[in-house]
C-alpha cells in the first residue's frame, strides 16, 4: 500500500518537471454513506468527496464491526471509474478495517464535481437492530493533488444498520392477462416477495365457465428464487362476440 511519503516521492519522481495542480478553493468533505439492509444481504457503501477539483490521489482507512459486517470487495467510484485511476485495497475482516488507496496515473487529477472515490461492498452478518459504525481513521486518511501535496479536508463517518427482514408478501408478475382475439393460454407467476414462506390459493371470481387455472389453485413459495408459474386457459366455445 502507499504511504503518504512514498506517494509524494513517487509523484515527484515521475511527474515533477511538468505537472502542477492548484488546491481546491472550497472546503472538501470526505464522507462515507450510511446504509441499511437485512442480515445475509449485501450493501454498497460509497466513500464520497463533495469537491473533487484537483484531487490526484487519496488514501483512507475505515473501521467497521466485524461481528456485524464482512467486507467482500472494494470498487472504483463514480469519479475514478476509468483506466487512468488505480485502486489498491487491503481488507481485514478479522480486525474490522479496510484500507484503500488510489492514484490518477495520468497525473491530471479530477476536474470538478462531487461523487464517490471508491465503493465498499459489505455482506451483513449481524442481527436486526445492530449498528456497525463506519469510522475514518484520521491519522491514515489523505487527499493529494497531482504533485503529492496535501489537500485539506474534513471527514464525516457513516454506519450500516441491520434492518428487520421484510414480512412475507404476495408478489406477482402481472396484474392482468390479455388474451386478444385468439389466444387460449396465458401464464403468470406468484412468489413470496418478503422473508420466510407463504402458502396461497387462487380462484376465478367471474367467468368461471370460460376460464380454468393450472396447476392446482394452491401453492407455496419461499422467496424470489421460488416462483410458481400458473396457466390460465380460456374456453372460447360458447362465448358471444365482445366477451
Amino acid at each position: 500500500m502507499f504511504t503518504k511519503k512514498f506517494y509524494w516521492y513517487y509523484l515527484v519522481m515521475v511527474a515533477g518537471l511538468a505537472l502542477g495542480a492548484s488546491l481546491p478553493a472550497e472546503a472538501v468533505t470526505l464522507s462515507v454513506e450510511s446504509k441499511s439492509g437485512a442480515s445475509g444481504t449485501s450493501v454498497s457503501v460509497p466513500v464520497r468527496v463533495d469537491q473533487a477539483s484537483g484531487i490526484g490521489g487519496y488514501q483512507f482507512n475505515i473501521a467497521f464491526d466485524p461481528v456485524i459486517l464482512s467486507c467482500t470487495a472494494v470498487q472504483k467510484g463514480t469519479l475514478t471509474n476509468n483506466n487512468s485511476w488505480n485502486l489498491t485495497p487491503n481488507i481485514d475482516n478479522t480486525g474490522g478495517t479496510v484500507f484503500v488507496s488510489g492514484m490518477d496515473m495520468s497525473f491530471t487529477g479530477l476536474s470538478s464535481g462531487s461523487g464517490s472515490l471508491a465503493i465498499l461492498v459489505f455482506t451483513i452478518t449481524g442481527s436486526p437492530g445492530q449498528i456497525s459504525p463506519l469510522t475514518f481513521n484520521g491519522s491514515d486518511c489523505y487527499l493529494f493533488d497531482t504533485m503529492g501535496g496535501d489537500i485539506a479536508f474534513t471527514t464525516t463517518n457513516g454506519q450500516v444498520t441491520v434492518a428487520a427482514p421484510p414480512s412475507p408478501t404476495i408478489a406477482k408478475s402481472t396484474t392482468s392477462l390479455n388474451f386478444g382475439t385468439a389466444l387460449t393460454n396465458a401464464t403468470f407467476q406468484i412468489w413470496n416477495g418478503g422473508s420466510g414462506s407463504i402458502n396461497y390459493s387462487l380462484e376465478i371470481d367471474s367467468g368461471g365457465s370460460y376460464f380454468s387455472l393450472t396447476p392446482p389453485v394452491t401453492g407455496s413459495s419461499t422467496g424470489s428464487a421460488d416462483k410458481k408459474t400458473h396457466t390460465v386457459t380460456v374456453n372460447r366455445g360458447g362465448m358471444s362476440e365482445g366477451q
